[in-house]
């Protein structure tokens, strides 16, 4: 049996291929239709949404996070920082590095580590974003809610705590739908969602 990390990084290989050959229309198409069921989750203007800005070819769309804020929500995102013991000279890979939680505002995202648009500004507390949902990035996700990330281990770690707190957020994982799958190889480690949003609608894994 292949262990689950080389089962990982070929299904990734495979997954980021097939990303980079979906046309740009198609795209685009896609990014309005996974944006347009995402305020149909958040419902309400002024509702607040821990989101993430995606990269090219990523589903969601690069415009969510102005998307989301011009809908009226209160978009928070994720920064990529040394971990507090860690100097910004001292960073040997993604382990020595970790998310923290800034407000979105229309004209405070910089160009972060990758290139990831990022906010400026004073973190907050995961509790003190109030939100009810939390949108994450996948390369895929299974039908039983494990999601398959980067290799970066940030949202596994990043959340690893979310049910201790006292309302704990839903976590949404955004794929297409090609990227929805049966199963994906998983550790226990991994992040499990309760929903996806695909172009064509939102799957509820947990109620």
């Amino acid at each position: 049996m292949t262990p689950p990390v080389e089962s990982k990084a070929a299904l990734r290989r495979t997954l980021r291929a097939h990303r980079r050959g979906v046309p740009h229309a198609e795209r685009t198409r896609r990014d309005a239709a996974i944006q347009a069921h995402l305020q149909e989750v958040l419902g309400s203007r002024g509702s607040a949404v821990v989101a993430f800005s995606p990269l090219p070819g990523e589903p969601g769309g690069q415009d969510l996070p102005n998307v989301l804020m011009s809908a009226g929500h209160r978009v928070i995102l994720p920064r990529i920082e040394p971990l507090p013991s860690i100097g910004a000279n001292e960073v040997r890979g993604t382990q020595d590095q970790h998310l923290v939680w800034v407000e979105c505002t229309q004209d405070n995202l910089r160009p972060g580590t990758w290139e990831i648009p990022e906010p400026t500004g004073a973190p907050l507390e995961l509790h003190e974003a109030s939100a009810a949902v939390i949108v994450v990035p996948a390369l895929a996700v299974s039908f039983s809610g494990a999601r398959l990330g980067q290799g970066g281990g940030f949202y596994d770690r990043a959340l690893q705590h979310r049910n201790r707190l006292p309302t704990p957020p839903r976590l949404c994982a955004v794929v297409d739908d090609e990227e929805f799958l049966p199963t994906v190889p998983c550790e226990e480690h991994d992040l499990r969602v309760d929903s996806v949003v695909t172009p064509s609608g939102l799957h509820i894994i947990n109620t």
